[in-house]
């Protein structure tokens, strides 16, 4: 079993159950193969928020309050086999998905749990003003540990 986690604007409604559809924003802007429906995940958050544009959304932070916009992130334990691994959702077209790290499950998936974060630190990538590279959360935690200056 590996850990997955899905990240959501939506921190109001909690999801029981993820059944595999296929995303609004590929039927809007027909990005990929909008033919597969899927459950959209990935091994760490911040992957997640990248997938999902969340640093590019007007409304991301409240000047007034000094705060970021809240997400409700899922956790699950799922077995890796059964997974589409990023070189595959790749080959169908989503051609960001080396870059998130974007993995599909394509059955009925439960989350093992879900919370809500509150960033409290984004720092994103020198070239590329769109992409998160380093995050924070209200209580000090780094999901993926504190990277090298260099990365």
């Amino acid at each position: 079993m590996k850990t997955y986690y899905h990240v959501s604007r939506d921190i109001e409604n909690i999801i029981d159950t993820f059944e595999p559809k296929v995303p609004e924003s590929y039927l809007i802007h027909g990005h990929g193969n909008s033919d597969i429906k899927r459950v959209c995940i990935s091994e760490d958050i911040m992957d997640c928020m990248n997938a999902i544009s969340y640093i590019r959304d007007r409304d991301v932070y409240n000047e007034k309050i000094s705060l970021y916009k809240p997400l409700r992130v899922y956790r699950f334990e799922l077995d890796e086999e059964e997974i589409v691994q990023p070189e595959e959702v790749y080959n169908y077209g989503v051609y960001d998905a080396l870059n998130n790290k974007e993995c599909w499950s394509l059955k009925e998936i439960k989350p093992v749990e879900s919370y809500i974060i509150t960033p409290t630190y984004i720092a994103t990538e020198r070239l590329n003003p769109n992409r998160i590279a380093l995050l924070e959360f209200e209580d000090g935690h780094f999901p993926d540990g504190i990277p090298d200056e260099d990365e």
